[in-house]
């Protein structure tokens, strides 16, 4: 009887490290990273390639939280609502942090710091009529101009950071409000010299602060391994080289 036993223990133990030695372990799922279409921050290459500095960013943090990544690149509007929806897992969308956003969203640590700019050509501001102003769908810059300028100024709303941009060259709007990153990516690309920085910074209103990645609360277990990665980024010097590359001046 129990010589059956152990037997049949036996058995069991040969049939069990069977299984574990032929049954692989499950790698875990690819995630589907939503990477902000547009100058500076996201675009591809001639090959292909995911570059900008969001895009590389988001690379880098992906190898080191040793997750494989799926880059798609879309309107900053549509990553916020897939992130929402569930349909990406991050973002790295020159997504500002604020009150109402963080009870939607988790962020990680800070990658970057912004203010907010109008650009326009200064020789065709209007002044006998309301200043036409673009503004990117669901943006606090949208909100603002809503809540503190509805008289003097009309929110004309895009959805892609392109169309806006095509928007001022054309003359269909004579402002643009944006943050200063974005703004200043254009201005270094724009070969036609007719547009400025116009005005000041705007730091107040909720226009300034910090940008971070949006993690979608079904992934809250990745924050702080992004934030562990983005330490490791800044004091190995990578964050720094990557900054350069894209920017003339420190954007941390």
């Amino acid at each position: 009887m129990v010589r059956s036993a152990v037997l049949a223990f036996l058995s069991f133990g040969t049939l069990l490290a069977t299984l574990c030695a032929t049954t692989p372990i499950q790698a875990a799922a690819p995630l589907t990273v939503g990477i902000l279409s547009a100058p500076v921050m996201g675009y591809r290459d001639a090959s292909h390639q995911v570059m900008g500095f969001e895009g590389e960013l988001a690379h880098q943090i992906c190898e080191r939280i040793k997750r494989r990544c799926t880059f798609v690149l879309q309107p900053f509007n549509t990553n916020l609502s897939d992130i929402r929806q569930g349909r990406i897992d991050l973002a790295f969308s020159n997504i500002l942090v604020t009150e109402a956003r963080s009870r939607e969203f988790i962020f990680s640590e800070r990658y970057m710091r912004s203010v907010s700019y109008y650009v326009g050509n200064p020789n065709t501001q209007p002044k006998y009529r309301s200043t036409r102003v673009a503004v990117i769908k669901g943006s606090v810059h949208a909100f603002y101009l809503q809540q503190n300028h509805s008289a003097a100024m009309e929110a004309v709303v895009y959805t892609d950071i392109s169309d806006i941009y095509a928007a001022l060259k054309h003359g269909d709007v004579d402002l643009v409000l944006l943050s200063t990153i974005l703004q200043l990516g254009f201005l270094y690309s724009d070969e036609s010299g007719l547009f400025d920085l116009i005005g000041d910074p705007i730091e107040s209103y909720g226009l300034a602060g910090d940008i971070a990645v949006a993690i979608n609360p079904a992934h809250k277990q990745l924050k702080p391994d992004i934030d562990q990665a983005l330490r490791s980024l800044l004091t190995d010097g990578s964050f720094n080289k990557l900054n350069n590359k894209y920017f003339p001046f420190n954007i941390y």
